[in-house]
């Protein structure tokens, strides 16, 4: 009897597509920027500086992107209880997609010319608004703030999916 099952590559690429649509629509239709009008003004961002969202967020957030990668790593040897069925060569894999993940996005971020919203002179910098889709075009801003740490960590743990998604 055949199997009427689709390849896992056929629901990756929709997934992927319907992503990249969502994506687009987004950055299309300004949200991006009516979201960034609610947290700032001509001022500036109040909270960029904060304790909470610079401290606890930001460098927390970060201490515990390092922390995950860390058990992953450690889970190619003594594997975590979700990750038992996955043979060493994919544990292995997942750690290495994750770590390409995070090593590939600050240099695409080095030669981004899309400045952080901070830098827009809508709230106190110097930069014109540009969409990140306008690849080549400078927004008159220091740059470099394309794509952000925080979305990047969030896509370098996406791999998982990809590790767990045959044995789970």
């Amino acid at each position: 009897m055949p199997s009427t099952a689709r390849p896992l590559w056929h629901t990756d690429l929709a997934v992927a597509l319907a992503g990249l649509i969502a994506l687009v629509a987004w950055d299309f239709s300004g949200a991006d920027l009516a979201v960034a009008r609610q947290l700032a003004g001509p001022g500036g961002f109040p909270w960029r500086d904060h304790w909470l969202t610079s401290g606890v967020l930001h460098q927390g957030g970060r201490a515990v992107g390092w922390a995950l990668f860390a058990l992953l790593l450690v889970g190619i040897w003594r594997p975590l209880p979700f990750a038992r069925a996955l043979p060493r060569a994919v544990r292995v894999w997942w750690v290495l997609a994750t770590l390409a993940c995070v090593s590939v996005i600050p240099l695409l971020k080095a030669r981004s010319q899309t400045s952080c919203p901070w830098d827009l002179a809508e709230f106190g910098g110097v930069a014109q608004y540009v969409s990140h889709w306008a690849r080549g075009v400078a927004d008159g801003g220091p740059g470099h703030c394309f794509p952000s740490g925080h979305a990047s960590t969030g896509f370098a743990f996406f791999s998982g999916w990809f590790a767990l998604r045959r044995f789970a």
